[in-house]
């Protein structure tokens, strides 16, 4: 048995369940719903087409142009550091400033300023005891090169008296080895002579044993005189070589000081390449010392060129070391846009390849040009200091960095030094 009833009245259908709870149905006439029927006809169609034609453009923008995953505008920073080692002392300046070139952002004082006038204190005073002390050195040498001199003059004057005697000498000795020589022959005969006729007794024997007495000294004074004649030859050759004329196996007294003074004079020359050696390094380190302290007691921190104060990184009154970051600074000229598009529509994209930029929330639409491909982008550092890295989320996608000719107008409302430029905006890239 059904569970309603149904009641038809005056074109009005009334439907009541069994357990008396009634329902309320409204029924049109045949005509009424004919005609319905055909008003909504054309109407069906209209929407289906609008709906297919919404789909087919959705497809044909998809399917036909390449958009950008994620993209925004970004710039080099430039770091600006320390030299030294000092506190810093930060101009009133923060982030999003700009900047004019050569404006002064801080000063660094150097805490070491009283270590280095320390420094070259000391080394003024050992420069000065080592110019008295190559002073003195100088004097030195100078009087031990005036002896030399004066004694080589000497050995030079006594050489050759000595020479000249030793000459003298052997002139004299050679001659009285002649007359010996000829003493002994004349002795000789005369003895030769004083035997023979001793022999047939016309002289007694005792005479002839007197000359030969008398030659035998002959040849022993002749033996001597020789002896002398070659001492005093030696003695010309010793006089010749310096060598003292009484001996010659002693210098002579100038010979003796001049040696002594030579090596005397050795060893103050290498004194004074000592003494000059550690007054260069001494001078060096000084002169260093001064500069640091002259160039480093204060270094100014300038601006390098026209921009706007990205961030700061160091605080007033903040001691900081050589190489510390204090700033960053970011250059209106060097900007351009990333864009991330996913690997697989590389082989769709070329350099030189154009594209639309459009800014996120508004319709504002600017042509832009790709510049370079990256791919693998988070997989490799960027290889400079950008103001935006590449998010976490674009790995194994493609990097195109795209330069775009941004109007003056657009430039001067929507990216102003205090907006840094625009870097950092979202944009929307679809590519041709």
């Amino acid at each position: 048995m059904s569970e309603f009833t149904t009641i038809h009245e005056q074109g009005v259908a009334v439907a009541e369940p069994s357990n008396k709870v009634s329902m309320l149905h409204v029924a049109s006439k045949p005509g009424e719903l004919s005609l319905i029927g055909k008003v909504l006809r054309p109407m069906r169609i209209v929407l289906a087409l609008t709906i297919t034609t919404v789909a087919a453009v959705f497809l044909w923008e998809n399917f036909s142009h390449i958009h950008s995953r994620q993209a925004f505008i970004n710039g080099t920073l430039l770091e600006i550091r320390s030299p030294i080692e000092g506190i810093v002392h930060l101009e009133n300046v923060s982030p999003g400033d700009e900047v004019s070139s050569g404006l002064l952002l801080g000063l660094i004082r150097n805490r070491k300023y009283y270590d280095l006038q320390s420094s070259c204190e000391q080394y003024s005073a050992r420069i000065a005891e080592d110019e008295r002390e190559l002073d003195n050195i100088l004097q030195a040498t100078s009087q031990c090169e005036s002896k030399l001199a004066k004694y080589r003059e000497l050995s030079t004057v006594q050489n050759a008296l000595d020479i000249e005697y030793a000459k003298n000498e052997v002139l004299r000795f050679e001659q009285e080895y002649k007359d010996s020589i000829e003493a002994a022959r004349f002795l000789k005969e005369e003895s030769a002579l004083t035997k023979k006729l001793s022999a047939t007794g016309l002289l007694p024997r005792r005479t002839a044993c007197r000359d030969e007495s008398e030659c035998l000294r002959a040849e022993a004074i002749t033996q001597a005189k020789l002896g002398q004649f070659q001492s005093a030859e030696s003695r010309l050759k010793a006089a010749q070589a310096g060598l003292s004329v009484g001996s010659n196996r002693e210098l002579s007294t100038p010979a003796n000081r001049i040696e002594d003074l030579e090596r005397e004079l050795i060893q103050l020359k290498l004194k004074q390449i000592d003494l000059r050696m550690a007054l260069n390094q001494d001078r060096f380190s000084f002169k260093r010392a001064l500069s640091l302290r002259t160039l480093d007691s204060t270094v100014t921190m300038k601006a390098p060129d026209r921009g706007v104060v990205w961030s700061i990184l160091a605080k007033s009154g903040e001691l900081v070391t050589p190489g510390a970051a204090i700033a960053n600074m970011l250059m209106p000229q060097k900007r351009w846009v990333e864009a991330f598009v996913q690997e697989k529509d590389l082989h769709r994209l070329h350099i030189g390849g154009k594209a639309k930029v459009k800014l996120a929330g508004t319709n504002k639409r600017f042509d832009a040009t790709i510049e370079s491909i990256r791919a693998g982008v988070g997989r490799v550092s960027a290889g400079q200091p950008v103001a935006v890295p590449p998010p976490d989320r674009a790995r194994k996608e493609i990097e195109l960095r795209l330069s775009v000719d941004w109007p003056h107008v657009c430039v001067a409302n929507e990216f102003g030094a205090n907006q840094f430029y625009g870097v950092g905006r979202s944009l929307e890239v679809e590519f041709d």
